[in-house]
């Protein structure tokens, strides 16, 4: 009945066009933003202009199909500025009383590709063939049935999106649990019963939110280089490779069990689009301890070879805050700087790290500059790497800062700046 044709899969601030897909039923379309009307829309394209703010920071964004009568119908939902997929779709029936003239509508987006490289539909189970995905015929069906439509849509860059909408049939609607995941950090071990000994702690407006479960999982840190600290880590390579040999250098500053670490490109790949421009930051595989430290990560996985006038670091910080929540797993993201670093982002430091604050995503930020230790550009305190010996003393405060975390999972999902913590005891604090 609704579904969203603006789809936004990156990071959003400003103002933007937002349009949604509504069925031959709907009079009327209401967009609400964190919970405030911002627009009453009458007639198609069912279009309104949303300010998102100029600080980035997550919103839940809403538009509600009204009938003929003003009766709400339908509602369509999406998160913005939290972890998405690299695509995604929206589909919307037209049914037919009779199982015959029925036809559907598809909205989609991707971050790599404008239009899929492949599609395929299929209606309870059985391919069909599609001339245009975005808006096509069904075959004959029988309306007393519940049938089930399934798009697959493949992109660039092994990006793939499946769209799902059932529709025809009499059957009982059914809620299922949504949760959410909200890392803490803890004093000590967690025993057992701790999911009861928290239970009424989390708070939303005032309110308690039902905990569902604790767990701790891996650990994933998102590393992030300034290209102009690589000459001193190369330095100290040298210097260490004197003294102790080449392969004393594999395991040096390593993160913990269960501790992985990838790093995030500070240039971006842009991809264009006719009403927004995704920016991609590549990411590297993960990595774990088995395989090396970090000072053996930062030695071999060389920087790009763009000019480093072209590095976007606070930005980069920003994609990595929200990848870092996307799988819900224990969580930190480093960032790494040379002397004057270079940086030619278009978010400033302090709203990047208002933005992972927001999303509960701790940062640490590191300097291979001896005398830049302390406070910095906008980056708060930032910690001094600039011998083999300090950054071992960091990543192993970053190994005991991440075995603190665990991860609560709480019914429903929330704006995470929403969430609170009442005092009590066990002593938690969300981790940010």
């Amino acid at each position: 009945m609704i579904a969203f044709a603006s789809l936004f899969l990156g990071l959003i601030v400003g103002t933007q066009p937002v349009q949604v897909l509504v069925g031959d039923a709907v009079h009327r379309v209401e967009y609400h933003l964190d919970g405030a009307l911002l627009a009453e829309i009458t007639s198609p394209p069912w279009r309104a202009d949303v300010a998102f703010g100029e600080q980035l920071a997550p919103h839940e964004l809403v538009a509600t199909a009204f009938d003929a009568e003003g009766s709400p119908v339908a509602v369509a939902r999406q998160w913005i500025n939290l972890p998405r997929g690299g695509a995604e779709g929206r589909l919307v029936i037209r049914a037919a009383e009779n199982g015959h003239g029925a036809s559907a509508r598809l909205a989609f987006e991707s971050v790599t590709a404008e239009q899929p490289t492949a599609v395929r539909v299929l209606l309870d189970g059985e391919e069909i063939a599609v001339d245009n995905v975005a808006q096509f015929d069904l075959p004959r069906y029988d309306p007393e049935s519940l049938h089930y439509l399934r798009v697959e849509l493949e992109f660039g860059a092994n990006i793939v999106s499946i769209v799902e909408a059932t529709f025809g049939g009499t059957y009982a609607e059914h809620a299922e649990i949504s949760q959410m995941a909200v890392p803490i950090l803890v004093s000590g071990e967690t025993r057992p019963g701790f999911v009861r000994e928290i239970q009424g702690r989390f708070t939303k407006s005032g309110e308690a939110v039902q905990v569902l479960g604790v767990d701790e999982g891996p650990a994933e840190v998102i590393l992030v280089r300034d290209k102009g600290a690589q000459p001193a880590i190369d330095l100290l390579a040298r210097l260490m490779s004197r003294r102790l040999g080449a392969d004393s250098l594999r395991f040096v500053a390593h993160l913990r069990r269960d501790q992985r670490v990838r790093f995030l490109s500070p240039f971006a790949e842009r991809s264009l689009r006719p009403e927004f421009q995704y920016e991609l930051f590549a990411s590297s595989e993960e990595y774990t301890p088995r395989e090396g430290g970090i000072f053996w990560f930062l030695l071999n996985l060389r920087p790009e070879p763009q000019a480093v006038e072209g590095q976007r670091l606070a930005d980069a910080v920003a994609v990595a805050g929200m990848t870092a929540t996307k799988n819900n797993y224990r969580r930190a993201v480093v960032l790494l700087l040379g002397e004057e670093p270079v940086d030619s982002s278009r978010l400033a430091p302090e709203a990047v790290r208002n933005y992972l604050e927001s999303v509960r995503v701790p940062l640490f930020v590191w300097t291979v500059d001896g005398s830049a230790s302390g406070e910095s550009a906008g980056w708060g305190e930032v910690e001094d790497v600039s011998s083999v010996a300090r950054l071992e003393r960091q990543v192993s405060e970053l190994g005991r800062f991440l075995e603190r975390q665990r991860i609560v999972w709480l019914e429903g999902i929330h704006l995470p700046q929403m969430l609170s913590i009442r005092h009590g005891v066990p002593e938690i604090t969300i981790a940010m």
